[in-house]
């Protein structure tokens, strides 16, 4: 069964253009070897790096993490991917990366059914995004999240009158 894969889109930023597919796709033989040596690299840097560390538990999460825990902090996510590839070099080049004339990079298995779990749900949470700023500095990352409201922080429904004053809305 096939998954449709989507870029993420911002409710508040305004649109870029959607990724467009790569002119020559890679073979399945190169990719596996490819993902494979990814793993290799990351298990070497896994004791020199605290982004390994959380390359790592960003595997784990795309895959274990509750479809309803990725849901609701999807909700919250904003922004959208402006194809920088900052993120895709921290540690070590990423092999799927295809540098553009403009200096953007581009995926070559992305839209592709290769395409890692990881990279696709790409940025898992709060603390996922942090570390890739941390990892990318001085650069940034277009993705954010909004605050989470005060009333779920708390873990009370406040009064009508405090979420007017906060601006938190009604479904706080």
């Amino acid at each position: 069964m096939s998954q449709q894969l989507i870029q993420l889109k911002s409710k508040r930023h305004k649109e870029v253009a959607p990724i467009k597919p790569p002119e020559i796709i890679p073979s399945t033989f190169w990719i596996y070897q490819q993902k494979l040596k990814i793993t290799f690299y990351t298990a070497i840097y896994i004791w020199r790096s605290k982004h390994s560390l959380a390359s790592t538990r960003r595997f784990f999460m795309a895959f274990i993490a509750p479809q309803s825990y990725r849901d609701r902090i999807k909700t919250r996510l904003e922004g959208s991917c402006n194809n920088c590839g900052h993120c895709c070099r921290v540690n070590f080049n990423c092999p799927f990366l295809k540098e553009l004339p403009d200096g953007k990079g581009q995926c070559t298995i992305y839209l592709t059914k290769h395409a890692p779990k990881v990279c696709v749900a790409f940025p898992l949470d709060p603390w996922d995004l942090e570390e890739i700023q941390r990892a990318i500095a001085p650069n940034k990352c277009s993705f954010s999240f909004a605050p989470e409201p005060l009333g779920k922080i708390l873990g009370i429904r406040l009064p009508i009158k405090i979420r007017k004053l906060l601006k938190i809305g009604a479904d706080a």
